[in-house]
């Protein structure tokens, strides 16, 4: 038997091989240009009907063997996406005719996922997203390793410190799948332990913790280990925007509040997480020129709601201020912003021009503000969703500066 052509799946460009029979000593550029007496496809049971292969390969019994046609036959087998390997043989038959041989190792896809023994949370859908493996994808060797990784990952940034993962594959020829299932054994979920709080704060530690909801009742027990929640993904990332919230709502827009790590303590079965914080300059936000009340103002203010003081920002809320006025009647009004960087602290001064109220009909003022900002959802850089109100707008909010 000598080996014609021998392709797999990862190779680019499809080549032919002389490849020299140790048995017979013929080569296969002596079977070239012999009539094809037969071909033969091995094994029996293939990815594809027999006639659905004869009908795509390009060697034909009756036609005369090349390399060309070996090759085209080989391409057009490769593109079905159903062949991991190909292999094209030949034998000398009598009368000068050449029998082939085509062998073929079909691919593996990924079929079903299934994971068993893990306590909510992490959910169904968080354990499958972070195996990565995807229904009907082509399966690799190394995947199984990469899911069994990420599924760990997953289990320990829910509290699962002493998870183990079994996992078994169970292969089904007939659709060519490959159906992965994960045993797990969780162990016990981790709670929380005091966290370590880095940076300038210029805030009470005990304030912080207290903000971020990680112990029990207020933090009233917590020299006791059950004095602390159970550790969860969800409860790492609320924990932290609650003590960011802690700074906007003293005035910090510039904090920048960050998770440094959770160090797992296997004795007591705690973790402790890292937070660098650094509260950054105080700000603070007033109206000159006219008079808009302190809440107003943080709610026309974008600052507030993104938690960011940036040049973007600021001119919009000096044209969120004008369109305010301007529902109020006061169309003739330009609205400028000033920055005061001293001691520590940053003051932003929005300074309204205006002229007296137009006693015409407001038909589009309150109705365009209130649609397109108040009731504007915004998107801050933790992720949560705050929604300004939608209070129509009162002429009392506003007075003669």
């Amino acid at each position: 038997m000598v080996r014609l052509i021998h392709v797999p799946r990862s190779s680019v460009l499809i080549v032919g091989i002389i490849v020299w029979s140790a048995q017979a000593q013929t080569s296969a550029d002596a079977l070239l240009d012999r009539v094809i007496r037969a071909i033969r496809f091995e094994p029996a049971a293939q990815a594809l009907p027999e006639e659905e292969l004869r009908t795509l390969v390009a060697v034909k019994s009756g036609d005369r063997l090349t390399r060309l046609a070996v090759r085209q036959s080989i391409t057009a087998l490769y593109k079905t996406n159903r062949f991991d390997i190909i292999r094209v043989e030949g034998d000398a038959a009598p009368n000068g005719e050449v029998d082939l041989v085509i062998r073929t190792t079909p691919n593996w896809f990924i079929g079903r996922v299934v994971i068993k023994g893990v306590p909510d949370p992490p959910t169904v859908g968080q354990l499958n997203n972070s195996t990565k493996l995807e229904l009907g994808a082509l399966f690799e060797p190394g995947q199984i390793n990469q899911a069994m990784e990420g599924l760990g990952n997953t289990l320990r940034l829910n509290g699962f410190y002493e998870s183990q993962i079994k996992q078994t594959l169970r292969r089904d020829p007939d659709t060519q799948t490959i159906s992965v299932r994960f045993e797990v054994v969780p162990g016990p979920r981790a709670r929380f332990s005091r966290p370590e709080l880095l940076g300038n704060l210029e805030q009470s530690p005990e304030s912080l913790i207290r903000a971020s909801r990680w112990p029990l009742a207020l933090g009233l027990f917590a020299q006791w280990p059950w004095g602390w929640k159970s550790m969860t993904q969800s409860r790492i990332q609320n924990g932290i925007d609650r003590i960011r919230r802690t700074y906007i709502k003293k005035n910090f827009l510039m904090a920048s509040i960050g998770l440094e790590g959770v160090r797992y303590l296997p004795e007591t079965h705690r973790v402790q997480p890292t937070v660098r914080i650094d509260a950054g300059a105080l700000v603070a936000v007033r109206a000159t020129g006219a008079k808009v009340s302190r809440s107003r103002l943080r709610q026309l203010t974008p600052i507030y709601q993104e938690a960011n003081v940036d040049r973007a920002l600021l001119l919009e809320g000096a044209r969120t201020i004008e369109q305010y006025f301007q529902a109020e009647g006061y169309f003739d009004v330009d609205v400028k912003f000033a920055i005061d960087d001293r001691e520590g602290k940053r003051t932003i001064d929005y300074r309204s021009r205006r002229s007296l109220p137009t006693d015409g009909p407001r038909a589009y003022g309150p109705a365009i503000l209130q649609s397109t900002h108040l009731t504007r959802a915004r998107t801050n850089h933790a992720g949560d969703v705050a929604a300004l109100s939608p209070r129509p707008l009162q002429r009392a909010d506003v007075s003669a500066g």
